[in-house]
């Protein structure tokens, strides 16, 4: 949403790294310091919804890069949370919350 706001190059001038997902297209990764790097999407089980698929594609990208991971891998880890989120109803399925247990 703070595309709406800002544009992209705005973004990339005050940010280190911007991040848009394009839903079932996959998203994009802007680094301040190089080129963008295209993240495929991971295709969700049909039947769920979009709700809280945000939220899980940002916080598994930031835990993968602040744990010292690519950023083309904290991407696609991201982008595999957030389908597994999306193949789900509502914002927070079961097999999130036992997997924050366990981990």
């Amino acid at each position: 949403e703070l595309g709406w706001v800002y544009p992209l190059a705005t973004l990339r001038a005050r940010c280190r790294l911007v991040a848009v997902t394009h839903g079932a297209a996959g998203s994009t990764l802007y680094p301040a310091d190089g080129a963008p790097v295209p993240i495929a999407a991971v295709a969700a089980v049909p039947g769920g919804d979009a709700v809280g698929c945000g939220d899980a594609y940002l916080a598994v990208l930031l835990d993968a890069l602040l744990a010292g991971a690519a950023l083309a891998d904290a991407g696609a880890a991201a982008s595999a949370w957030a389908a597994m989120v999306a193949g789900h109803v509502g914002a927070t399925p079961i097999a999130t919350m036992i997997h924050i247990i366990v981990i």
